[in-house]
């Protein structure tokens, strides 16, 4: 049996408290659940005086001293055992200064990815301890900026929670026999919907940015509860990719949608599929979307094999895939010993 250093383990957590997902709070509920003492931190102005100095000088975040001097008061108040940054490679020479000087000493700086990077941002150094990378198309580069240093580099895919995406048992004859699309409709996920559309698909749209795609009503901003409800009630989820933030690895709604009830596609060709997912029997996978239109006419016609895809990712995302596995997952590589 693994004996923890202390008896709770005490988990500062750095990033966007406002942001279009809910990634911060999810994991802080996941190390919660392992009755850790958690901490966040918000790298975003949230003073006056720290939205003065983002106007005239142009820093935020990391690079944004009087942020970076709030936090290092918080580290130093709350003492973690374990520094998560999120979304961050590396930290500004000025962060890691002032952070590190009033830490305990040996306690861990680390970073979780949760978009693709092709290399280190210039404004950030190779002074993590460690970093997850959630797109395998990251590791090289990423290993190559912190070449010569004793940084562990590791893969860790994202997850989902089940209190935001709560399960309900889908009505089959009630489903609406077309995909449904919900999230900010950029212009590449605008073009996607359409190409399907044009090859005979049918898919609902959601979401901001969704104006001329739907009901106008449908162009805001939905909320976890409605995306859940519009995830089961349709045969499948369409979850095309933005090549800026993935490539190989798998985005929030490929685990989102399973948890509360419903099929997500995606991409065959993304690498990092068969590490999360059994193609086809937990995730409708696709080479194409004409190989998608086709592969959802088959699934409509066969009620019993879309119910059991639907319970297999449920279940692999609550056996795999959820915050508090994550969590679990970064205590053991650095907390417990």
């Amino acid at each position: 049996m693994i004996t923890p250093k202390t008896e709770q383990p005490r988990i500062s957590i750095i990033g966007k408290l406002k942001s279009t997902h809910n990634w911060l709070q999810d994991l802080a509920r996941g190390f919660q659940l392992l009755d850790a003492t958690v901490q966040t931190h918000n790298l975003q102005s949230s003073s006056l005086i720290e939205q003065l100095e983002q106007v005239f000088t142009k820093q935020k975040q990391l690079e944004n001293k009087t942020i970076c001097k709030r936090i290092k008061k918080e580290l130093q108040k709350f003492s973690p055992n374990l520094v998560i940054v999120l979304n961050k490679a590396g930290l500004s020479e000025q962060a890691n200064n002032l952070w590190r000087e009033t830490l305990p000493t040996g306690t861990p700086i680390i970073g979780w990815i949760c978009d693709r990077l092709g290399e280190l941002p210039k404004t950030q150094k190779p002074n993590l301890n460690g970093f997850y990378f959630f797109d395998s198309s990251s590791k090289e580069p990423l290993k190559t900026a912190y070449k010569g240093t004793d940084a562990k580099i590791a893969y860790l895919p994202l997850a989902a929670s089940p209190e935001r995406f709560r399960y309900k048992q889908p009505d089959l004859d009630k489903l609406k026999p077309k995909l449904v699309f919900v999230g900010n409709c950029t212009e590449s996920r605008r073009k996607e919907i359409n190409d399907y559309r044009e090859i005979g698909g049918e898919i609902d749209v959601y979401g901001p940015n969704t104006s001329g795609l739907g009901n106008p009503k449908n162009n805001r901003k939905i909320n976890d509860k409605e995306q859940a409800e519009l995830y089961r009630s349709h045969y499948a989820v369409f979850n095309p990719l933005q090549a800026s933030n993935t490539i190989h690895g798998l985005n929030l709604r490929a685990f989102e949608a399973p948890l509360c009830g419903a099929i997500v596609t995606y991409p065959s060709d993304a690498e990092d599929l068969v590490t999360c997912f059994d193609p086809d029997t937990e995730i409708l996978s696709y080479s194409s979307l004409k190989d998608l239109k086709n592969k959802v006419e088959l699934l409509s016609r066969d009620p019993q094999r879309m119910l059991k895809m639907r319970e297999a990712g449920r279940n692999r995302v609550l056996n795999d895939h959820t915050f508090t596995s994550r969590a679990q997952k970064i205590l053991t590589d650095w907390y417990y010993k």
